[in-house]
């Protein structure tokens, strides 16, 4: 994992009130996943790739996997570049 400080950072935190307790929202990282996961979904369908054996929920599940992975790399990615700018 990288991004140093700004992974520290909270996105969405809130103090809270008296009618809601304080709650430390999300890490920056997870919110720039989210986002690049999100762009993953939106774009053009691929064809599935079924292994030998493989159910297609199991291919399913192993494909996002790969995505999930891909999407935190890429926040990574982004942290370190915003630290380099920082």
């Amino acid at each position: 994992m990288s991004g140093g400080k700004f992974n520290r950072v909270a996105a969405f935190a809130h103090g809270g009130n008296d009618l809601e307790p304080s709650q430390s929202g999300m890490t920056l990282r997870d919110y720039f996943a989210s986002g690049v996961i999100a762009a993953l979904v939106s774009g053009p369908d691929e064809a599935l790739d079924i292994a030998e054996g493989e159910t297609v929920d199991q291919a399913i599940a192993r494909h996002w996997l790969a995505e999930a992975k891909m999407a935190y790399l890429i926040a990574d990615a982004m942290l370190k570049a915003r630290e380099a700018t920082s």
